[in-house]
């Protein structure tokens, strides 16, 4: 008498490989389950796994995995029997990358600070020709003419750390990556350390586009930084105008009018650099402007106006250094409120175009 198997009362796997490469096809797993006598048992099994696709109904099934791993470090392949889900079993094969194809280099910004004091992370990325990365491959990260630089892995990458030698003048640094036959690399752009103080004289014109045109000269000093990111200025300035009027009626009576602008003012700036050693910037901030009038009517006593007004500005502008040279050119457009004089009434509007020089200092 032939007795049928029992169902499954132990089960376990074997598959023909211990890892799985990326770009090859895939494995072949195979059940083996064992009834309560001991026996090879026939009753149906299901197989499921977290990468891939199974074919095949056991004891013997085929496992096709793509190329790309998707981030999954290992295939788990489990069976238990169809109608139920115990007894299961499981196999868990590493996942490796294929060898070293693809290089990528990461930077936190393409234009970096070179005062010899900022550090810049270099992260790296080494993968296979199918995407996926590859925690140990040890990449060489190379500064030109500058060496090596060490890196460590961090998150699935390798991070290196570059510091920018100081440099007075805008200059360039490309940092390579190789790892086997992965090559990559990045040109950087390294801005000019950053002089602290700037002292800037500066002369144009001045008009408000209703009878007042006048020279104007002025001074500005600064302070600049990027220890908050971008650059920025914090500048004092103090600037002069003056408008010369008069003139006589038909009776003879004659009147002149002297005007002395007197303007204060602070700002804050945002400076970004621009190709062939220049930069450009944009500007405002609150004034305080003075103005004193002198009048005199047919030869009588000169009489004195005076008045301090509020207002506000905003600036633009661009500089290219030549050497060791700063020209720089500046439009400035005004707003005050109304001095109340007899001579000037109504808010005060103005706009300045200027040119200097800037005296780099510390």
């Amino acid at each position: 008498m032939v007795r049928e198997p029992g169902p499954v009362v132990s089960l376990r796997l074997q598959a023909d490989r211990e890892r799985l490469v990326a770009g090859e096809e895939g494995f072949t797993a195979r059940a083996v389950a064992i009834d309560a006598a001991g026996n090879a048992s026939t009753e149906p099994l299901r197989f499921e796994a977290t990468l891939g696709e199974v074919r095949g109904a056991g004891p013997e099934v085929r496992v096709t995995v793509p190329a790309s791993f998707g981030g999954q470090t290992e295939l788990r392949l489990t069976a238990h029997p169809a109608t139920r889900p115990d007894p299961s079993a499981a196999i868990a094969l590493p996942l490796s990358p294929a060898e070293p194809r693809v290089a990528e280099i990461e930077l936190p910004r393409r234009a970096l600070h070179a005062d010899g004091v900022t550090r810049y992370p270099v992260r790296v990325k080494i993968a296979d020709k199918f995407g996926n990365p590859i925690g140990d491959a040890h990449p060489e990260v190379l500064v030109e003419d500058g060496g090596t630089l060490p890196a460590h892995p961090e998150g699935g990458a390798y991070v290196a750390t570059y510091l920018p030698p100081a440099s007075r003048e805008r200059t360039f640094a490309t940092i390579a990556v190789r790892a086997g036959t992965a090559e990559a690399r990045a040109r950087l752009d390294l801005l000019p350390e950053i002089r602290p103080v700037a002292l800037s004289p500066r002369v144009g014109l001045l008009t408000n586009f209703s009878g007042l045109t006048s020279p104007v000269i002025a001074f500005e000093s600064s302070l600049r930084t990027n220890r908050w990111g971008p650059e920025l200025s914090f500048s004092a300035d103090l600037s002069y105008a003056l408008q010369n009027a008069g003139g006589s009626s038909t009776q003879g009576v004659t009147a002149r009018v002297h005007t002395d602008w007197i303007v204060a003012a602070a700002g804050v700036a945002l400076r970004v650099p621009l190709a062939f050693s220049g930069h450009a910037w944009i500007g405002g901030g609150p004034q305080l402007t003075t103005i004193v009038t002198r009048t005199q009517l047919a030869g009588m006593p000169t009489e004195t106006g005076t008045a301090v007004v509020p207002g506000a500005y905003l600036a633009a502008g661009a500089e290219r250094r030549f050497g060791p040279f700063f020209p720089f050119t500046e439009v400035r457009a005004s707003v005050s409120a109304d001095p109340a004089l007899p001579n000037l009434r109504g808010a005060l509007r103005a706009l300045a175009i200027t040119v200097g020089y800037r005296f780099e200092m510390l």
